[in-house]
């Protein structure tokens, strides 16, 4: 039974490249800011590129993952925003200890990139939930009244 969602797949590639282009803005924006250097554009467009190179197995994954096991069976918003956010930040986990591995020295930095992108790739994804998907009507459902035909309310 295909769950009358109008939310696919491709809408959480789409959040992760709105997220990436964000955190590009954002990074050179506030690198300006801070930094007041006129090479902050390049490193946000570095930081960027790792960040895409490094989240691309993932999301690949992840966008399989909705595809298959979450949105092709009727669920709520909030099942939707829950699944979504576990597999997300286990992803995000995934993808830090990684970094970690090959960028043990960035330290702080690093902890600080990732959780601003899964911030803003969450935020993303959950407005797309928010907007896209039906909620689930079990009224509708042949079980939804079970109960309600077990229960003889007139001889109580």
């Amino acid at each position: 039974m295909r769950n009358d969602i109008r939310l696919r797949w491709y809408h959480f590639l789409i959040s992760w490249f709105a997220c990436l282009g964000t955190g590009f803005v954002l990074m050179a924006v506030f690198g300006g800011i801070i930094e007041g250097a006129s090479d902050t554009a390049a490193m946000s467009l570095a930081v960027s590129g790792v960040a895409l190179v490094c989240s691309a197995p993932f999301i690949l994954l992840f966008c399989i993952l909705m595809h298959f096991a979450i949105l092709r069976r009727p669920r709520t918003k909030a099942q939707l925003h829950l699944y979504t956010f576990l597999m997300h930040a286990i992803g995000s986990l995934l993808v830090f200890i990684v970094l970690l591995y090959f960028a043990a020295d960035l330290g702080f930095a690093l902890i600080a990139l990732i959780v601003g992108y899964f911030t803003i790739d969450s935020v993303y994804f959950h407005l797309f939930i928010h907007r896209k998907a039906n909620p689930v009507n079990y009224e509708k459902t042949p079980d939804a009244d079970l109960l309600d035909q077990q229960i003889d309310i007139e001889n109580l």
